[in-house]
């Protein structure tokens, strides 16, 4: 098997566990519970240096699965790291009374020093101190649904990591 039938069969079996997961999620709540269901969508794949195929259209396919889930989608593509970073925390605002929140990031990611990192599109990243300051720190994210008050929290990252 050569390496881009290998790269397909993992990308369908991600897509599969996730569609299940999002099975499983939507048969948790019962029609009556109306609890708020929030999801933040992230496709970046315009990077100068490195651009990707399909993280836009991933998040786009996300959006509408999770739309017909009856969640609230927050979707952004292509995004810098300051819109990337106030998308986080409006997200956060929006989970913090409870319900569902549901983050998923398709794009480039990267780790440093053993600190996580999504990189946003306009990131210049030449040195690993750079990154700090030019990437979006994964604890930020794992911040915001620590403090919600909601049942329940997803986080699905589909990350290019070639550092």
């Amino acid at each position: 098997m050569n390496a881009l039938a290998v790269a397909g069969w993992l990308q369908r079996a991600g897509w599969l566990t996730v569609a299940l997961l999002l099975l499983a999620l939507s048969r948790s709540v019962s029609a009556a519970d109306a609890e708020p269901r929030v999801a933040l969508v992230i496709g970046n794949a315009a990077y100068a240096d490195a651009p990707l195929r399909n993280p836009v259209n991933d998040a786009r396919e996300m959006s509408k699965t999770l739309r017909a889930l009856g969640f609230t989608v927050l979707a952004h593509e292509n995004v810098g790291k300051r819109a990337m970073e106030q998308a986080v925390l409006e997200f956060g605002r929006r989970i913090a009374a409870g319900g569902v929140g549901l983050i998923y990031y398709a794009g480039h990611g990267m780790q440093v020093r053993g600190r996580n990192y999504l990189v946003p599109v306009d990131a210049r990243i030449v040195d690993e101190a750079g990154t700090r300051v030019a990437a979006v720190d994964i604890d930020l994210l794992l911040e915001q649904i620590s403090s919600a008050r909601n049942r329940v929290n997803v986080v699905i990252l589909d990350a290019c990591r070639n550092n």
